[in-house]
């Protein structure tokens, strides 16, 4: 269904590719093809514009963060995971944040402290 959606051809694509585009970049990750996985969360960070919703980009960020974390990368989830928790705390998206911070939570200790 993700890749049929992917597909389609909707208004206002670049927000909806980018949404798709991160659900299946987890899904990817999930069943172990990095790789693509990585690819997918790049070609979303590229559709992003200036004038992207803040909302997305934490998305592509969350979706990100995930890739890396299964991929063995719990810094760099980190630090997606954090930007990520900055955009919801700013827009005072609680549950949001909230999400966040369990997945930061979930990940190995040394991974995540803020940078001194």
């Amino acid at each position: 269904m993700v890749d049929e959606a992917l597909a389609a051809n909707v208004p206002d694509s670049g927000i909806w590719a980018t949404s798709i585009m991160s659900l299946r970049a987890k899904m990817l990750a999930r069943s172990r093809q990095l790789t693509a996985a990585r690819q997918l969360v790049a070609e979303a960070e590229a559709l992003m514009t200036p004038a992207s919703s803040a909302v997305v980009r934490a998305e592509v960020l969350e979706a990100k963060a995930e890739v890396d974390k299964l991929a063995g990368t719990a810094d760099e989830a980190a630090v997606s995971l954090r930007a990520a928790l900055k955009i919801y705390e700013d827009r005072r998206a609680t549950q949001l944040a909230a999400r966040i911070r369990a997945a930061l939570a979930s990940l190995p200790a040394g991974s995540r402290s803020s940078p001194a």
